[in-house]
């Protein structure tokens, strides 16, 4: 094996150990602690122009990508105030296979979810993140604004 293997897996046991940890005190409401992990990477080169959150998840899923996060991530909207997204590729997905649960700590949701919060004014919620064979599927619910 060769240490740079090794030092991901390594690092996916990490990982997937601090959320079981995480989880094992704080139980489902975790999520709503952890809504900002992966996010400072990114939110410096994040530029979303008010009032435009597909934009917002469209540049917020380029970044992802350009920093090999992810694979792919496609947005859909249900009218609802629901925002889907599937993440495809990504570089979690070995966090979240390990734990045998959904997720509550998802790195891309937080990124995408801050990409609207910077669009909409106001911050998602992370409704579901369902995990199989290295693609999610988001859902995040947004209140208090009408999306369009």
């Amino acid at each position: 094996m060769m240490p740079e293997q090794a030092n991901a897996e390594y690092l996916t046991e990490v990982f997937a150990s601090l959320e079981q940890a995480f989880w094992d005190e704080r139980g489902r409401g975790g999520r709503y602690r952890t809504t900002l992990v992966g996010v400072n990477r990114f939110k410096d080169r994040l530029a979303v122009p008010k009032g435009d959150w597909r934009k917002g998840l469209d540049e917020a899923g380029a970044l992802l990508k350009a920093d090999g996060v992810i694979s792919d991530a496609t947005p859909s909207y249900d009218g609802q105030n629901v925002i889907k997204c599937k993440v495809t590729g990504c570089a979690h997905a070995g966090d979240h296979t390990a734990l045998k649960r959904e997720p509550f700590v998802c790195p891309p949701a937080n990124i995408l979810m801050h990409a609207v919060s910077l669009a909409c004014g106001v911050y998602p919620e992370l409704m579901q993140v369902k995990c199989q064979n290295k693609e999610c599927n988001l859902s995040m619910v947004v209140t208090g604004v009408e999306l369009s």
